[in-house]
């Protein structure tokens, strides 16, 4: 690896223009389309020799639509339920797809809600995550096979002052390739543990 004393910086530009609709008290869909222009985008070549940071020459874009749908409190069950798509086009001046930047991913959360006595509550979440391929690096030919992720939480609410939950990032400890030549090597987080502590004055 080698510095590149010629490295300028990197311009945005960019915008979104949304709709957030609700057609009844506990659904709530939103759409949302966004745009991106990059000048001089920074980019680490590792097939250089030696590696370095270098500005990819004209204009690289990245746009696409973001959308959600939640439906809250299904049948006065106390389940939540969310979900989320987003599709991105993203490619540098040569019309190259950007790395670790899959075309599509979306997910899926279920978040149940219990009052077990006054002043109490319990919540447990579950969350899918899942990614289309992508490529794994800036010059590769090949796609990677996309990935899933499973997250859960758990908490616990005393009165209005406390709350204590735990999280688990990862929970099949899912290891997905950084680069087709390295399938040892990977981008993600081992299954991590997050436990946390509010309190509200």
């Amino acid at each position: 690896y080698r510095g590149n004393p010629d490295l300028q910086e990197e311009t945005f530009i960019g915008g979104d223009i949304g709709i957030d609709l609700q057609p009844t008290e506990d659904l709530l869909v939103a759409v949302t389309w966004f745009k991106t222009a990059i000048t001089d985008k920074i980019t680490y070549n590792q097939f250089a020799s030696p590696s370095s940071y270098y500005n990819d020459d004209g204009h690289s874009r990245v746009y696409g639509v973001e959308s959600s749908a939640g439906i809250h409190d299904i049948a006065r069950t106390g389940i939540d339920l969310d979900a989320d798509y987003t599709h991105q086009v993203s490619n540098d001046a040569d019309q190259k797809d950007f790395a670790y930047n899959p075309s599509d991913r979306g997910g899926l959360r279920i978040t149940a809600r219990q009052q077990p006595a006054a002043g109490t509550g319990l919540w447990q979440s579950l969350r899918l995550d899942r990614t289309g391929p992508y490529f794994a690096a800036p010059g590769e030919v090949q796609r990677v096979d996309g990935y899933t992720l499973i997250g859960a939480a758990f908490g616990v609410s005393l009165g209005t002052m406390w709350e204590l939950s735990l999280r688990v990032e990862n929970l099949l400890d899912e290891r997905y390739v950084v680069t087709p030549s390295a399938p040892v090597a990977y981008a993600t987080m081992p299954r991590s543990y997050f436990a946390t502590a509010t309190a509200r004055f």
